[in-house]
């Protein structure tokens, strides 16, 4: 629970204040906060906090919890959220002071509609952020702006989707509860093991750069356009050097199809395009190569395709080349590759003419 401060007539405590003057903290680790609008000094609305440890010692360092008119002090040097805590403004609170943020709870991001990234338009504390344990949700109520921060865990729980402001690096889990991430041109960085991602809905509309790890796994690229969900599951061989692949699906047909030897008019409409990070550290292949399977939608056939017979072409450095297939379904088509992924390689899927 909240408990109200002596009337003063500042908004902010003095340094000299006495400790009563400079309370306004949170009750026990785990005890659920209640907030109600008829009992003065507590925020209206859904509850801020369901879980905090308890407070620090009383020094004049605050967080304010603002949601006009009133404002909420919180003598905080530092706020750390454990596992069970979450930290859950309304889209109209904002969280500042000279507090820092760390911990190993959830902060959710409700703010929406800022170009330059809804994160610090709503937690404008001027401590340090430090979001390396921390999952931060963006669940919005309309299209928000992922900031470009160092994030512990991203989850995306907004199905109205939210936009990348520049390059974006997430360190843990990735989730995808509602909604899609649309990169534009850059990137969504993800520097942990790929086993780590979770998806119930929604996907990157743009680009994914992975982390590859050493050895035997599988990597699930959660691409695609608009609300079609479709998916490159890549999967390499013991003996796979760990490295960086960026993956990204676009449509219509490829803008060179007419040289890939493939019939255009019975065809997926649909090109998948699969990087290995040259610049930095790309994936070393063993002899065996890898496996890559590409699952599309209805929508993207043509009329009277039958995948039965499907085959892939890859497009790399100028020219096309044909990939060896070992598997076609109904919406997926699995290919073997012994080639280097050196440079960018645009896959078609397609009849042979």
């Amino acid at each position: 629970m909240f408990t109200r401060p002596r009337a003063r007539k500042s908004r902010r405590a003095a340094p000299g204040a006495s400790a009563e003057d400079q309370t306004a903290w949170l009750a026990a680790r785990s005890s659920a906060v209640r907030t109600d609008a008829a009992s003065p000094g507590r925020v209206p609305g859904p509850p801020l906090i369901t879980s905090a440890p308890a407070p620090p010692s009383k020094v004049p360092f605050f967080l304010l919890i603002r949601q006009p008119p009133r404002y909420i002090l919180f003598p905080y040097t530092t706020l750390s959220f454990d596992a069970a805590a979450v930290l859950a403004p309304t889209a109209v609170q904002i969280i500042s002071g000279t507090a820092a943020l760390t911990g190993t709870g959830t902060v959710l991001v409700t703010r929406t509609g800022t170009a330059t990234g809804d994160f610090a338009a709503q937690y404008t504390i001027s401590g340090t952020k430090t979001l390396t344990n921390l999952t931060v949700v963006y669940q919005g109520a309309a299209a928000q702006f992922i900031d470009t921060l160092p994030y512990g865990g991203l989850e995306m729980n907004n199905a109205t989707g939210a936009t990348l402001v520049a390059d974006t690096t997430v360190s843990g889990a990735l989730n995808f509860n509602s909604g899609n991430i649309t990169t534009g041109v850059f990137n969504l960085i993800d520097t942990a093991n790929c086993a780590t991602h979770t998806r119930t809905s929604g996907h990157v509309v743009g680009n994914i750069k992975m982390s590859i790890p050493a050895g035997a796994s599988t990597c699930i690229f959660e691409v695609g356009t608009g609300a079609n969900y479709t998916p490159v599951s890549m999967t390499f061989p013991a003996g796979t050097g760990a490295g960086n692949i960026t993956a990204a699906t676009t449509t219509p047909d490829h803008a060179q199809i007419a040289t890939s030897g493939l019939d255009s008019t019975q065809d997926i409409n649909r090109v998948w395009t699969l990087t290995n990070d040259t610049g930095g550290t790309p994936v070393a292949l063993p002899a065996a190569g890898y496996t890559a399977q590409f699952t599309w939608v209805a929508g993207d056939q043509d009329v009277g395709v039958n995948t039965a017979v499907f085959e892939v072409a890859r497009f790399s450095g100028g020219g096309w080349n044909a990939s060896s297939v070992t598997a076609n379904a109904a919406l997926s088509v699995t290919i073997r590759s012994r080639k280097s992924l050196t440079r960018s390689s645009r896959r078609r899927c397609r009849h042979p003419m």
